[in-house]
């Protein structure tokens, strides 16, 4: 065999985009050569670029199996790790090319990396110095910036922002960071200099000499002021009420000022209304509705002036081809993400392809898999086009009947678009669990296990309930990974709490449950999910709990743990090793209930009225396991307690999750409802036109 032909023909194969025929060839290389080193690296760039992170790894692993000492194979290993979010491994990788290379900078910069995402930060420090030294670019300052912030050198990291903004001056995320920490220290004079340099390189035209710009400048910042209100974790309960206060303030004098102003000064708004909104309103965990109602007002005139031939009634078209009916979605996360998993997926893979044509609108970027299987499902997938009006006006052409926005409020351009009215019948649903406040949205679908009887009164959309959850759920089949304890630092003998949900849901109102837990239990641990690069608000919860631990005589760092971010592999070896699931108070975790049930990990669970904090008492009820559903603050801590202490009935909890998960799996019943839900609409808009014509 002439290897070097062979490896030649892989690479020409692989160029030409044929991935399948340069992995069989390499392959064979490997079949005449096992042991060779370069085609078993070569291979795993190759999955790599297919897109089979898991294969890409084994192979390269084998590679630096064979050759130890191979710098280069190190780093391509470590940084896939990295990707897999294996940091600790991917940190031994870049060590050992260090002690193999001590002037790596490729090395160094990705270890540095790796320190930050980890919660290392004074070894951070140490790696982002000596690489300004070697290499003083902006990059390299502005990551030693983040470190000195990250460790509390908060005046070592003005200096090195500053040095960036020398080497950089358009450089926006350093002045915005100096505009943050002079804010923190007081400097509020020094700040808005930081602030008015930024401002200028985002929009040229606020550096016009006229009093038109100024306005325009004032009306923008007052926008970006009032959505950046709320903070990513609250001190207390009182930050809470006092954010929301001003945020009500903020919202009703932008509301006075465009209901009073002329289109021109409006339409200076529309570049914000993706970038600046009030995503972490819904996280304070109060009825959010009149608050959404002007939010949703001010957002529809914002985007009419911006396009005002959107305000013409053109969806009132009908469909002529009523041989279906037609579905549209528009989503920013048709891919592997809770929102997909939950309602998505589930829907358009079960509704009549015969009755109904299915439309996807993808707003997003991301791509995996669960895309593929999306342009599978639907008869019509659109991507690539980012452009508001050309999608807009893309919709419009497609005559859809029904336009379903599943998660309104997280994805920029599919706010934008559910702003303006695209179809007849515009809904909106619990990807993301709030009222949109739009005036465009007709309708929100939840599910009748979800909502109290008054919940109409948490929404300005019509609520629809469909039967039991409202999903479609077919649990993710997950490939098992040996990681015990010791992969996530986790001692052998203790409780574990699984509470690795987004941070920001932990309400300060509640943490006395964590100290009240640990007092009775004794050897447990509570795991929670650390942000990535946002050090200062996972610094304010650490304050929190240490805080709250210490008032009742507890050492909070015997009990806490932070685990960096996981990918759903070591996520579901998490859920297989912990012991109890404590689902987040006043907002509950859907998805990550489902999973923890799914491995039988018992869950504990306290439903407010809010839909968002009785997801996991929903999906308890539905599998007939009222057990660990708390009516108070006081039985969630004696459900933990007794769960913690008695193994016995842990495993009789765990046993009879076993028996019933089924209950909650592949619930065709909502889909029929969702199914009649559709016809009826249509229906209406067909007797109400034929009604016009007569």
């Amino acid at each position: 065999m002439d290897i070097n032909l062979k490896i030649r023909l892989a690479y020409d194969h692989l160029q030409a985009g044929d991935i399948e025929q340069s992995i069989k060839i390499c392959r064979e290389i490997i079949a005449y050569e096992p042991l060779n080193p370069y085609i078993l690296e070569f291979l795993g760039i190759i999955f790599h670029k297919k897109g089979d992170l898991q294969s890409a790894i084994e192979y390269i692993r084998k590679a630096v199996e064979i050759k130890p000492d191979s710098s280069e194979t190190l780093i391509n290993l470590g940084t896939l790790l990295e990707q897999q979010g294996n940091y600790f491994e991917a940190q031994e990788c870049f060590e050992k090319v260090l002690r193999i290379n001590p002037e790596s900078i490729i090395a160094k910069n990705k270890l540095g990396l790796i320190f930050l995402k980890t919660g290392q930060f004074s070894k951070a420090v140490s790696v982002f110095k000596q690489l300004t030294e070697i290499y003083p670019s902006y990059e390299n300052y502005f990551n030693l910036g983040i470190s000195y912030y990250s460790n509390n050198e908060i005046n070592n990291a003005l200096e090195s922002f500053k040095k960036v903004i020398s080497l950089k001056p358009d450089f926006l995320d350093a002045y915005i960071n100096l505009e943050s920490i002079l804010k923190e220290k007081g400097l509020f004079e020094e700040a808005k200099y930081y602030h008015n340099l930024a401002i200028k390189i985002k929009h040229p035209f606020d550096t016009l000499p006229n009093s038109t710009g100024n306005i325009h400048q004032d009306l923008c910042n007052k926008w970006i002021k009032c959505m950046s209100i709320f903070p990513l974790i609250y001190s207390d309960e009182n930050e809470i009420l006092k954010v929301r206060e001003d945020y009500t303030t903020l919202l009703q004098d932008i509301s006075n000022t465009i209901f009073n102003s002329n289109i021109d000064r409006i339409k200076t708004l529309y570049d914000y209304t993706g970038k600046y909104k009030p995503f972490y309103l819904p996280y304070q965990g109060l009825n959010d509705r009149e608050l959404q109602k002007i939010y949703g007002n001010v957002l529809h005139k914002i985007i009419l002036s911006k396009y005002p031939f959107l305000a013409n009634d053109s969806s009132n078209v009908p469909n002529l081809q009523m041989d279906k009916i037609r579905i549209g979605f528009v989503s920013g996360f048709f891919y592997y993400h809770s929102v997909w998993k939950i309602p998505v997926r589930g829907w358009i893979e079960n509704l009549n392809k015969d009755k109904f044509s299915l439309y996807g609108y993808y707003t997003g970027n991301k791509k995996d898999d669960e895309t593929n299987f999306a342009r599978k499902c639907f008869d019509h997938f659109f991507e690539e086009l980012h452009d508001f009006e050309s999608l807009a006006k893309k919709i419009l052409e497609d005559r859809i009947d029904i336009l379903i926005y599943p998660e309104i409020g997280m994805d920029p351009l599919a706010l934008k678009l559910a702003a303006v009215r695209l179809a007849p019948v515009q809904c909106a649903s619990w990807g993301h669990p709030e009222t949109s406040g739009l005036p465009t949205i007709d309708y929100f679908i939840s599910g009748e296990m979800l909502e109290i009887s008054n919940a109409d009164n948490h929404y300005t959309e019509k609520l629809i309930r469909l039967p039991n959850l409202s999903i479609f759920y077919n649990p993710p089949k997950f490939q098992k990974i040996n990681m015990g304890r010791e992969s996530f630092g986790l001692r052998q003998n203790s409780i574990l709490y699984h509470c690795c949900q987004a941070l920001y849901k932990f309400l300060p109102q509640y943490d006395e449950i964590f100290p009240k837990i640990a007092r009775e239990v004794g050897n447990c641990q509570f795991i929670f999910s650390s942000f990535p690069f946002i050090s200062k608000a996972l610094e304010k919860f650490r304050l929190r709990l240490n805080n709250v631990f210490a008032k009742y005589k507890l050492d909070a760092d015997k009990f806490i743990v932070f685990l960096p971010q996981l990918n759903p592999l070591q996520y579901d070896a998490l859920n297989r090793l912990s012991d109890i699931f404590l689902d987040c108070i006043g907002w509950s975790g859907c998805n990550s209930a489902l999973e923890a049930l799914s491995r039988n990990l018992p869950v504990i669970t306290m439903p407010g009225d809010l839909m968002r904090s009785r997801e996991g008492a929903a999906i308890l009820n539905k599998m007939g396991l009222g057990t660990t559903i708390a009516n108070s603050i006081e039985e969630y801590i004696s459900h933990a307690v007794i769960l913690g202490n008695n193994p016995k009935f842990r495993k009789e909890i765990s046993e009879e999750i076993a028996n019933k998960f089924h209950l909650v799996c592949n619930d065709k019943t909502s889909i029929t409802a969702l199914e009649n839900f559709f016809t009826k609409m249509v229906e209406n808009r067909s007797s109400k036109s034929n009604d016009k014509k007569c």
